[in-house]
């Protein structure tokens, strides 16, 4: 019925120079804006490093970026004249690009050579689809304190951050009591609840006592939350829909072993998990292998071979095996398995006599060893099972 030019359209300010941040010629040459053709394109000669003149005076290396397509054009005669997703020269395409890619790959003719990349100046990011939790999760029926049988929680909006807003409403209604003053906010990347209302609850407890209570966030991830007024008051429990049980088992696994008077001589090691064998044929790689228990004299070089634990060889000689200082008990060794593993059992292979490792368990923790103060300290792990000793 009508057409006419928008008086309220704003073109877009073309970029000045767009900087390289891989390829051939990066760190070389930039491209720099020269002018806005006729038909609103921007158009980039490629200039020497902080230079404004064309290199070698040619248009030849030329391109133009395009507004109403979003798309760059190759308009020289000399690369780049092919691009890609990505900087192995796969897939490689001629000109124009694919619309408002974040990152540019341009390549020779024949995709042999990335000359330059960069970051896209004109790379819009989509927007973020809203999420919302599903159905049965829109509702937080109490099953005890002093709101049960009173009030819901409902869902009501998914916040700019991500999270879900939560407002106390009347039982099996949609009605807010006493406006936001009692929301609170669910965030799925952290799994904790915020209170991010001026009222109770203000405190959150591990159980309905009210001992122990903690300010807001949550603890992650908890099957049932528990929270109060800032006193002691109970005010409203209820399971968590956004509870996740944990994987069974242990990624962490420790040896522990009380050595003998002379020292504890360490040969094999062979565990049984519930989903298969951890041994010379399904080894823990060596990277994932951590010694931190003493070895005999601290003579890492000579007594110091964790390779030893999984090469299926049961008697060897001290160079390939781990040698304990005498009248240790701690955590000599732990081993990242990357996933989780339930031990049933196991056996450890050592010396005779006075030589031997002569208790041997096994011990687990999901925290990364790294972060504590004495990895060897068996208090820091979980016990799981006691071990069989092969001599």
């Amino acid at each position: 019925m009508i057409q006419f030019d928008n008086p309220y359209y704003v073109a877009p300010e073309p970029v000045e120079r767009i900087v390289a941040t891989g390829g051939v010629w990066n760190d070389r040459y930039d491209y720099f804006y020269f002018e806005t053709t006729s038909e609103g394109q921007f158009v980039y000669g490629l200039v020497e490093k902080g230079s404004t003149n064309r290199l070698s005076g040619s248009t030849a290396y030329d391109i133009k970026y395009d507004p109403v397509d979003n798309k760059f054009h190759d308009v020289g005669s000399s690369a780049p004249q092919k691009w890609s997703e990505d900087n192995t020269g796969t897939n490689m395409t001629a000109f124009p690009t694919q619309g408002n890619m974040p990152i540019l790959y341009l390549f020779n003719d024949d995709g042999t050579s990335l000359k330059i990349q960069f970051d896209n100046p004109y790379y819009v990011a989509p927007d973020e689809p809203v999420v919302e939790p599903d159905e049965s999760f829109k509702r937080l029926v109490a099953t005890d304190g002093g709101w049960n049988g009173s009030y819901d929680y409902l869902y009501f909006e998914t916040t700019p951050k991500g999270r879900y807003l939560y407002s106390l409403v009347d039982k099996n209604t949609v009605n807010k009591v006493s406006g936001d003053v009692y929301d609170v906010e669910y965030d799925p990347s952290d799994g904790m609840f915020y209170d991010v209302g001026d009222s109770t609850p203000a405190t959150w407890g591990s159980d309905n006592t009210g001992t122990n209570l903690s300010d807001f966030p949550t603890a992650a991830n908890m099957p049932i939350q528990y929270w109060h007024s800032p006193s002691s008051s109970s005010k409203f429990q209820f399971d968590n829909p956004y509870y996740v049980a944990p994987e069974p088992g242990y990624r962490y696994l420790a040896f522990y072993g009380e050595t003998a008077s002379g020292f504890g001589w360490f040969y094999e090691l062979e565990l049984s998990t519930t989903n298969g064998n951890i041994d010379t044929n399904n080894p823990i790689l060596l990277a994932n292998i951590s010694v931190v228990g003493p070895i005999l004299e601290d003579d890492d070089a000579k007594y110091n071979n964790p390779s030893c634990i999984f090469d299926g060889q049961y008697t060897q000689s001290s160079t390939e095996s781990l040698v304990f200082s005498p009248n240790v008990s701690c955590a000599l060794f732990y081993l990242d398995n990357s996933t989780n593993s339930e031990v049933q059992s196991g056996n450890y292979y050592t010396h005779t006599g006075s030589f031997k490792v002569k208790i041997g368990r096994f011990y687990g923790t999901n925290t990364n060893p790294n972060t504590f103060v004495d990895a060897k300290d068996e208090a820091n792990w979980n016990y799981v099972c006691d071990l069989t000793m092969v001599v």
